[in-house]
């Protein structure tokens, strides 16, 4: 899984109740691996918005697959 725009593999996604929260996972394996423990904070679904951490691109999870 890489960034459609600039092929980075490290993603974040936004917290749905406080957006200034975030957290981070790395995609090198195939699949999305969280930098901390955050089950119950952030479910990652095939529509989730992701943001690329090294460029501007966003857009849903199944945009990287």
């Amino acid at each position: 899984m890489k960034c459609p725009v600039c092929k980075c593999q490290r993603f974040y996604v936004k917290d749905a109740e406080d957006e200034f929260e975030v957290y981070c996972f790395d995609c090198s394996t195939g699949e999305p691996v969280f930098d901390e423990e955050v089950s119950g904070r952030c479910d990652l679904e095939e529509d989730t918005d992701v943001f690329c951490d090294r460029c501007s691109w966003h857009g849903a999870l199944d945009n990287l697959k």
